[in-house]
């Protein structure tokens, strides 16, 4: 995804984030057709699917209300749940509610980690050896914080049973073709994409 976006901003093409999903999706397949069988595949991309679609359309809905910074991971979160569930469900059998909150928590935990690793690489460079012993202490605090809280989450409870599945997948087809259906319906009003 990075690379396609990264194209397309030099060749000074329009940048939108489902067409850049689905060529990924695309190459993903061309490269590694039996991808599509691996669980891991499906709720990646139908996770990106449901941020990039669903997400925008919750957070202007809960804009008057929730603060943006609160509202973006959370409707990120609601994407991503609701575009799996259905393959959650059938194959595990539960979902996990909390991880919408989960995510909002642990996102912003992960970025800033993230950040403080790609710091702490550039500082690796620099031939004073406090500076590393400072950033991989500083890092190895960081994940154990990040594996900490997500440990916290993981005791939260689920809703279960395979029988519910197809109701979320249509459920989630609905929302999907919802979001989509608002976000054209936005971009066309507004001129914008």
């Amino acid at each position: 995804m990075c690379e396609i976006a990264l194209l397309l901003i030099l060749l000074e093409r329009p940048l939108h984030l489902v067409e850049v999903i689905s060529a990924a999706f695309l190459v993903h397949l061309l490269v590694q057709p039996t991808a599509v069988a691996e669980v891991s595949f499906q709720l990646s991309y139908l996770a990106l699917l449901g941020i990039s679609v669903i997400a925008p359309v919750l957070i202007r809905e809960v804009r008057p209300w929730v603060p943006v910074p609160i509202a973006g991971p959370m409707a990120a979160g609601v994407g991503a749940q609701v575009a799996g569930s259905p393959v959650l469900l059938s194959i595990f059998g539960r979902i996990y509610p909390i991880g919408i909150v989960a995510g909002a928590v642990i996102g912003p935990m992960v970025a800033i980690f993230m950040t403080a690793g790609i710091i702490g690489v550039v500082l690796s460079t620099i031939p004073v050896p406090v500076l590393a012993l400072v950033s991989s202490r500083l890092l190895s605090a960081l994940a154990t914080l990040i594996e900490n809280t997500a440990w916290w989450f993981s005791g939260a409870w689920g809703v279960g049973g395979e029988h519910l599945a197809v109701p979320a997948g249509v459920a989630a087809l609905g929302l999907l073709g919802w979001g989509g259906i608002v976000e054209r319906r936005r971009l066309l009003w507004t001129g914008r994409r």
